[in-house]
Order: C-alpha cells, then structure tokens, then sequence
C-alpha cells in the first residue's frame, strides 16, 4: 500500500505482530538510494523522534536529496514503541533476528531473545523486504544509549563528517555481540552501515546535534564519494589537491614546483597542508611547516593544520606547530579544541603536549563537553589519570547537568568511575 503524504509518498511495508503498520517514507528520485531507520528496539524513542523531524527536513528542502533517493523508517517497532518495551509484541528482539551468519537461538538475557529461528518476525521481514527492494547504499539507524558513532563497512569518510557535527566518538565495534543482527545482514550483502547510538537527553537537544550531521550522509552519499574518486583517479595531468588524494601520489609529487600551487586552498578551504595529514603523510607536512606555508589556516569547518594533526595523531607535526607559535587554543565553530579531539581520540602524547603549551584542561565545547568527559566516555583511562593529575574537574557539568562520573556510568566503565571518585 501507498500514500502520499508531505510532498513524497509513505509506503507501509509490513505490519507488526499486533497488526501496525511499518512505514517507509520515501523521498527523491536517483540511482542511489539511502536508507535510514529508528526505533528497532521500542525502548528508544530517541531515533522515533530524530527521524521524525529529519523526514520533515528531507521533504521540505528537496535541494539535500538532489539525485538521490532517501527512504526513512522511523518506527520499525511499532508494538515495542507503544509498549515502550525493547522487544516486539513477542519479545523478540529485533536486532537478533536477522538471518545471518552468526544468527543463534542462544540468549544470555531475557531482553535479548532472538526468537525460534531467524527471520521469524514481521518487523524484521518488513526491513529484509526494504533492503531487498531499494538495495541502498548505506543504510543509518539509530539507538540509545552508547554515546558513539558504530561505523561497519567503508564509510569511514561519511561517518567522519558526520562527527564534526554531533562530536560522537567512532567505533568499530561495541564491547558486546549482536548476534543476527541488523547491521550483519546488510554487511553480509555489502551495504554498509552506520549506527548512531545517541546519549539520552533531552530529544530536541538530539536532535541539534544530529540534524546536520544527518545532511552530511546525503550530501556525501557512497556513490557521490565514490564517483568523485573515480574522477580524481582518472584524470591524466590531477590538479595538487586531486594529486594528494591519488592512491599514486608519490608519481606526481615532484612535478609540483611552483610554490603557487602549494598556497592554494581547495573548495573547502583545505590546504595541502590539510590533506598531508590528513593521508598520513608526515614528511610532507613538516616540509609545509618548514616553510611556513598555512600553518594557521582554517578550512570551510573551521579546522586548522593543528585539528588535523591532534585528530590524526601526528605529535610531531603537534610540536612543530606549537613551536611555531600556533595557539593550542584554538576553537572550531562547535567549540572543539585541539586537545578536546585528542582526549577523544586517545592520543595521550599530544594531549600531554598540548597542556604543556597551555591548553585549558576544562575548556568545554558547544555541548558542554569537556576533554575529561570525551577520555571518559570513550575510556581512555590513561588520559583521564593525566587530566585528573592536571586539574580537570570532575565535578564539571555539560549542558545536560552530567558530569564525568555520569560518562563513566553510561560507558558501563568501573575502572573510569573509580577513578573520579564514584558519584553522579
């Protein structure tokens, strides 16, 4: 069955164990197909609510799907949702219950019943169904409440992207199996996924966080990315910035001479600086830095050489920037700091360094996070010892009235909450 409704048409794809429709709502036209999903697990009424206001977004601006298809499923547990339960109207957990490789009737937990056998309830015969008939090229869900980005298959560059916006942590995988899960299925027929497993606060404060980030996924689909690498791959005399995303590059370094070309800045203000690091080309961004060339220039994100440096890991392009008098304050439009990125990212040479230079070990971003926060969430106990040892406080709260000791409590981390003292 389908209507239409807003400027595009929902499709109701199956119905629950209780009889509800699933709906699909879907958007645009496109030989690329995206496709999002929430509320797999009733419990969660965070990804209800996201997808909710992001499909409003999507058939209001018709410019962000140009030549795409989005496809948006908000309630794929109709019956969890209303009951506000985890599982379905059987109990079944959904995201157990895909047909996959690692599929088993075993469970550990009673919310965690996978069914008799795979593929036995409707709400997951409805997705099988979704998938098998648009065949999307990254699918999206969200959960609760983790606090990271799980990124599986090659879409690190989107995830990326995304976490400029919303600062969520990106993992591989989580510290628990999901047997028959959701995102095997789609990995095992070679759709990647992304799953954002959002904090529990309030929704519209989600929903700030993510709606950009969002808008990253389309505007820098697999297939966009996909199509603009073949096109910088193929070209027979690559601009710099094109040469410095080549998988060759090494082929074409020396044929850059004119120093014009090295002072330039890309479409979204990256410099070659910026990609060096970026490629993890270390030699070349001292060379850059040697010859004071952008040292402090900022791209369309408001990153600088030293972002990129302290994300990637790079501690001795961190000291040469620092010698060169770059401040180790600086502060993106979200209120990242370099240190705030390495505290995230684990990176606890730099983040000694950067305090040595004079970081503020509680300077906090837009969200009201704190480098001490971003080493709990994310347990990098190392780093937490160190901030604790430099006077970050723990008693500090974000916008949401959480402090450390709440972020150690969410990422299920004994060994972080004892070390800040235990407490909220």
């Amino acid at each position: 069955m389908v209507f239409f409704l807003e400027n595009t048409f929902a499709e109701v794809i199956g119905k629950s164990v209780r009889g509800r429709k699933i709906e699909a709502f879907v958007y645009g036209r496109g030989n690329e197909t995206l496709l999002f999903v929430g509320g797999i697990h009733g419990d969660e009424r965070q990804g209800v609510e996201i997808l909710t206001r992001f499909r409003r977004m999507v058939a209001n601006t018709p410019e962000i799907r140009k030549n795409i298809r989005v496809v948006i499923v908000p309630k794929a547990n109709p019956d969890g949702i209303r009951r506000g339960t985890r599982g379905n109207a059987r109990g079944v957990d959904i995201n157990r219950n895909f047909p996959t490789s690692s599929f088993t009737t075993n469970y550990h937990k009673k919310a965690y019943y996978p069914g008799r056998q795979a593929a036995s309830e409707p709400e997951t015969k409805a997705l099988i169904k979704l998938i098998q008939k648009y065949a999307p090229s990254l699918v999206v869900t969200i959960h609760a409440q983790l606090h990271c980005m799980m990124v599986e298959g090659d879409v690190w560059e989107i995830a990326r992207r995304m976490q400029y916006y919303n600062h969520y942590p990106l993992v591989a995988e989580l510290d628990y199996e999901t047997p028959g899960s959701f995102g095997q299925y789609c990995l095992e027929r070679g759709i990647p996924m992304i799953t954002l497993e959002v904090p529990r606060i309030p929704h519209h404060a989600l929903w700030e966080q993510n709606k950009r980030a969002l808008v990253e996924v389309l505007r820098h689909s697999p297939g966009k990315l996909a199509h603009q690498r073949m096109l910088i791959e193929s070209k027979k005399t690559p601009s710099l910035f094109e040469a410095l995303q080549r998988q060759d590059w090494y082929l074409w370094r020396n044929m850059f001479t004119n120093m014009y070309e090295w002072k330039k800045q890309d479409a979204e203000g990256n410099t070659a600086l910026h990609y060096a690091l970026k490629r993890g080309d270390v030699p070349l961004a001292l060379w850059l830095i040697e010859r004071g060339i952008h040292l402090a220039t900022t791209n369309t994100k408001g990153w600088s050489p030293l972002f990129e440096a302290a994300y990637w890991g790079h501690g001795e392009v961190v000291k040469q920037l620092l010698k060169k008098g770059i401040s180790p304050e600086e502060r993106d439009p979200y209120g990242w700091t370099p240190l705030i990125i390495a505290a995230q990212r684990g990176h606890k040479d730099i983040v000694r360094v950067l305090v040595e230079a004079g970081a503020k070990v509680n300077t906090q971003d837009i969200y009201g996070y704190s480098a001490l926060m971003e080493a709990v969430r994310c347990q990098h106990k190392d780093i937490v010892e160190y901030l604790l040892a430099r006077g970050a406080d723990p008693y500090q709260t974000n916008c949401y009235g959480q402090t450390a000791s709440r972020q150690a409590i969410l990422a299920r981390s004994t060994n972080t909450l004892i070390l800040l003292g235990g407490g909220q």
